[in-house]
């Protein structure tokens, strides 16, 4: 059915194409959205070419050393798959040149380098010239530095989400091009850049506010009446069920990437208990349209939040985003490829929109430099492995901490302690050993479970030596509080 969606798509293009053509006797040759002047080819991996043209007619395509052709499906259709290409010596921009029998297209000042799709809700597509205020046209901008100075000859931007650059176009990062382009995505291009030393693409494809829903194939979201009880009618352009899948991301499928990376959750919190089902469903559904089956995730989990306007009281606190933050953590605990990155230390207790995208952006580079690109590096905060009860006490065991355990502030603090009956009281927690926290359990106290950080807002405080915090976690299966309520 996927791919059904993905040929009805597809045809709708080509009868808008024939529709405006020129000369109604011969269609124009034309190329697919990600292809313009400026861009980047995935290096080593399948060299994907395809538009629209007349009938019956022969396209040939080169690049580099690499060239093929084929013929003009009777729909208008055609597609040359070349073999990889390797790193250019220098960098040197090669071009890329189609041709049919009457016409000639050249792609100019395209490089070999890395690919990455940075996509997700508001916070992936908060800009780099983001405004102080949006509403008001005389506040200062956010990072008015970082902009000024974000002249980047490799890296090169194409934003399918609407924004700079303009017309879904590739071009060089200056301050000009990346003001509306992902702060997340260019902080993490600048650091995978300098630290590989490639030329690097990006493509910014999000939508502020919304639902996963929208992400997914509507065949595959459809399929699952349980998902559809849980979402109000929605009727905003945009923002129905498969809208970003079918009007954003089929526009530049089967193209090459070397990852995604995914920022989104926040519209779905009150969904936490279907989450994981629906990521989990979405990446297949990316896989397939994008022909590449181990394509890497990197997934961030939501940093903490209030969700509340004022400072209140902290016995309000939920744990809507707890849970949240379980089903990210279980995607990447259980689909191949995928991979979790914690900012709990990067996230502002009233803002939704915290303003540390640099350092987000740089941890998904560290991330994606440790897992994708195989560097012996650490990328991951603590991560619990067992635990023991040993009298009136409970043994975690962690990995990745090489260095020892640390308590940021000098204190573990939001450790809590409960039983089968879901009462958890706070619990105080001891670093005992380079790898090992010891936790009393109070007298009276069920102790059978174990929670750290088990609400919407928390003040993370369990670290390792390369200063990166644990994600939440606890020990129990008891049911989720969540319903699909808002």
């Amino acid at each position: 059915m996927l791919e059904a969606s993905i040929l009805l798509r597809r045809s709708l293009l080509i009868a808008c194409v024939a529709a405006c053509a020129a000369v109604p006797s011969h269609a124009r040759l034309q190329l697919g959205v990600p292809f313009s002047d400026h861009m980047v080819l995935q290096a080593r991996h399948p060299i994907r070419v395809w538009g629209t043209g007349d009938a019956g007619e022969t396209v040939h395509v080169k690049v580099g050393d690499r060239e093929g052709s084929c013929t003009v499906t009777g729909t208008g259709e055609w597609r040359v798959t070349l073999e990889p290409l390797e790193y250019q010596p220098d960098h040197r921009p090669l071009t890329l040149v189609i041709r049919d029998d009457d016409e000639v297209v050249r792609i100019d000042d395209l490089l070999v380098g890395e690919v990455w799709l940075c996509s997700g809700q508001s916070n992936m597509r908060f800009t780099l010239g983001r405004y102080a205020e949006p509403r008001d046209a005389d506040a200062p901008r956010l990072y008015p530095r970082t902009l000024a100075t974000a002249h980047h000859a490799r890296l090169r931007l194409i934003n399918i989400s609407g924004g700079t650059p303009a017309d879904r176009t590739w071009a060089a990062c200056s301050p000009d091009t990346v003001e509306k382009f992902s702060a997340i995505g260019y902080h993490f291009g600048v650091a995978i850049e300098r630290s590989r030393d490639v030329p690097v693409g990006l493509i910014d494809l999000g939508k502020g506010g919304a639902a996963i829903r929208t992400f997914m194939a509507y065949d595959t979201f459809t399929a699952h009446p349980e998902f559809e009880r849980t979402y109000k009618p929605e009727k905003r352009p945009g923002f129905t069920t498969g809208a970003v899948f079918r009007d954003e991301l089929l526009t530049i499928a089967p193209f090459s990437l070397r990852g995604v990376l995914w920022y989104q959750g926040e519209g779905d919190a009150s969904r936490a208990h279907l989450y994981a089902r629906m990521l989990t469903l979405m990446i297949a559904d990316w896989r397939r349209a994008l022909a590449n089956p181990d394509l890497p995730f990197l997934i961030v989990q939501l940093p903490p939040w209030e969700r509340r306007k004022t400072d209140p009281e902290r016995t309000t606190i939920g744990v809507k985003w707890a849970e949240l933050r379980e089903a990210q953590a279980q995607v990447t605990a259980e689909v191949p490829n995928t991979h979790l990155a914690v900012i709990a230390d990067l996230g502002e207790r009233l803002d939704i929109h915290p303003r540390r995208k640099r350092e987000v952006g740089e941890r998904l580079a560290v991330l994606a430099r440790a897992t994708v690109y195989g560097e012996p590096i650490n990328a991951h905060g603590p991560r619990l492995t067992s635990t023991k009860v040993f009298g009136n006490a409970i043994i975690l065991t962690f990995s990745d901490c090489e260095g020892g355990l640390f308590a940021r502030g000098g204190e573990l603090k939001n450790f809590a302690i409960g039983g089968s009956d879901g009462r958890f009281v706070p619990a105080k927690a001891e670093i005992t050993g380079y790898d090992q926290i010891t936790i009393e359990v109070p007298k009276g106290v069920q102790g059978e479970f174990v929670r750290y950080a088990w609400q919407d807002y928390f003040e993370p405080t369990l670290i390792n030596a390369d200063g990166f915090p644990a994600a939440p976690f606890r020990t129990d299966t008891l049911p989720l509080t969540t319903d699909g309520s808002e």
